[in-house]
């Protein structure tokens, strides 16, 4: 399965990965549907499927995934149902039916980039890279000092600010780690201030990163 028409964020919450995406679903040749959260829950759950080969296997994936998909927060323009899914002869991967929705949506938005929000990118990066060969990251990250006034000045954080402060700290190690791990050609570096300081100069490298062209009506 080729990734290349892929790129995933590598971001803590509170550290504007919300702007970033409304930014980038901007450009007319990307898409940047609300995020589904499907990579990260079935790339974890992998290994629950068994051999994919066997088509009972193969059809509960797909089912589930289409279940995950259809109980999503957010609102997409295109689904597809599980007929669909069967006769296009996807590879049988754990990801492949998760890419195929997001190639629906690529083609309705006529875009040739599609963009992910995901939350704790890191724990499975190594899966995207190698189910999904060519994908690349834009890593973003924000002042830990805003995060953390960010998080006092919200009400209702799951666990409170301690485990917000336990998962961002968390989430820094895995991030660098993975950072250490990858080249540069399909990593991209982003800081949140710089993005709100000065949003073309910030955008245009990201947007040719992805191999496109910047466009003002992004702003």
């Amino acid at each position: 399965m080729n990734g290349d028409r892929f790129a995933f964020l590598i971001c803590s919450e509170r550290s504007g990965s919300n702007l970033l995406t409304t930014l980038l679903n901007g450009h007319s040749e990307i898409t940047a549907p609300p995020p589904s959260h499907l990579f990260r829950l079935f790339a974890t759950n992998a290994q629950n499927y068994g051999a994919l080969e066997r088509d009972e296997n193969w059809h509960i994936l797909l089912s589930d995934v289409l279940a995950a998909f259809d109980r999503q927060l957010g609102s997409w323009n295109t689904s597809l149902n599980f007929d669909e899914l069967v006769a296009r002869n996807l590879d049988r991967s754990v990801l492949a039916p998760i890419a195929e929705l997001y190639h629906t949506e690529a083609g309705h938005d006529e875009a040739s980039m599609i963009f992910v929000k995901e939350n704790h990118t890191a724990r499975f990066a190594h899966l995207l890279r190698d189910e999904m060969p060519g994908c690349r990251f834009i890593f973003m990250v924000r002042d830990p000092r805003d995060v953390a006034a960010s998080y006092l000045s919200t009400d209702g954080i799951p666990g409170g600010v301690e485990r917000a402060v336990e998962v961002w700290s968390d989430d820094q190690i895995e991030n660098l780690a993975l950072r250490r791990s990858i080249s540069d050609e399909i990593l991209h570096y982003l800081r949140y201030e710089d993005l709100l300081a000065n949003a073309p100069s910030s955008l245009d490298p990201a947007v040719g990163f992805l191999g496109l062209d910047y466009e003002p009506e992004m702003l």
